[in-house]
């Protein structure tokens, strides 16, 4: 009951209110909720067409992203197998390389091999026949302006380690411009060193 207490007071006031204000009341709640409706309608349509818009976009655009990973994942695999060659090709000529040097050395050692000096002077040959006795190696046989087989050797290994270097500078640079193609940096200087 005392409830009732508190609410007859406000009953009273509604009750006594003439019926263009009961239409009034009425008809702005309606407006108010149907203009709320209409708004909430138009928002979710749109919120779906920006929705619908940027899926579209998503999808053209992954669509552009995965063709430019396919072409990425081509030129590395390309990148790779050009490095892939490059290592082949100076592994196998290094390898022949060493074999040359082995051989080199082996013929040196047996004689079959022979270095000199072209620029050797009549001097060093005339000082060399005017000594007693035999060359250190036990022949009296060698050539004018001829190494001696330890020098022939050093220069054989020098020569040897120069071409290595070259090699090696060959294989460096060719893996420069390989990198340089996968950069997309074609446009730079490439030739190799003279």
């Amino acid at each position: 009951m005392p409830l009732l207490l508190i609410f007859k007071p406000f009953w009273d006031f509604l009750t006594g209110l003439p019926w263009q204000v009961w239409a009034a009341i009425v008809c702005i709640v309606a407006a108010y909720f149907g203009v709320t409706a209409y708004g909430d309608a138009q928002r979710l349509d749109e919120r779906r067409a920006w929705q619908d818009k940027i899926a579209k976009a998503d999808a053209e655009w992954q669509i552009k992203i995965d063709a430019i990973n396919a072409a990425n994942r081509t030129r590395m695999a390309d990148h790779a197998e050009a490095i892939a060659a490059i290592s082949t090709h100076y592994q196998t000529e290094l390898k022949n390389a060493q074999a040359q040097r082995v051989a080199d050395r082996a013929a040196v050692q047996r004689g079959a091999l022979r270095l000199s000096d072209p620029g050797a002077t009549d001097f060093a040959c005339l000082a060399r026949a005017n000594r007693a006795g035999t060359s250190p190696s036990g022949r009296d046989d060698r050539a004018p302006g001829q190494l001696s087989d330890a020098a022939a050797e050093f220069l054989l290994e020098l020569v040897a380690d120069a071409d290595d270097v070259a090699r090696q500078l060959t294989a460096a640079q060719a893996v420069i411009v390989e990198d340089r193609k996968l950069c997309g940096r074609q446009g730079e200087p490439t030739a190799p060193i003279p």
